[in-house]
């Protein structure tokens, strides 16, 4: 590979980061990839970090030592969540979603890319701050995260608007 620019390795660097955000990445890794100096990827790190933070897309922590290196933390700004909330609570309250027994159909949901990554970038972010253990299902009766208990839950239209 020939050698690189500098906007081109920072791009680089976002979209590998972003790919597996939690991910340390040593800095060998990317002077390797590069065939750069650690002192020019370093650089380049500190502009990432900062274009990073000022977007309010993440945050990018670097780690010292022997096996240290560089890792991505998503980060979700409330205003964001909030939006996922109601568009989800819009979508799931539709009365056509509700399926026999009384369950809601959630299905088409759990397989759409674009809700299954801002999902995720929340429940990211909230393992990240807290080791709390939380529990998934998606069973056939809809699903649930919390923090105590690992029983099934329904989810009905009106559970989405408290």
């Amino acid at each position: 590979m020939s050698k690189m620019k500098r906007n081109e390795r920072i791009g680089a660097i976002v979209k590998i980061l972003c790919d597996r955000p939690n991910k340390v990445y040593t800095l060998n890794y990317f002077t390797e990839m590069f065939q750069s100096a650690k002192s020019t990827i370093s650089e380049d790190l500190v502009i990432v970090k900062k274009l990073m933070e000022n977007l309010s897309l993440g945050r990018v922590e670097t780690i010292a030592g022997a096996a240290g290196g560089v890792k991505y933390i998503p980060y979700v700004s409330p205003e964001k969540k909030r939006e996922l909330v109601d568009e989800l609570c819009e979508v799931i309250s539709d009365p056509k979603r509700i399926i026999p027994g009384g369950f809601v159909y959630i299905a088409d949901l759990l397989y759409n890319p674009s809700y299954v990554k801002r999902v995720g970038e929340n429940i990211c972010r909230k393992i990240c701050r807290s080791f709390h253990r939380l529990c998934y299902d998606s069973g056939n009766k809809g699903y649930t995260i919390s923090n105590d208990d690992c029983k099934p839950s329904k989810c009905a239209p009106s559970d989405c608007k408290t």
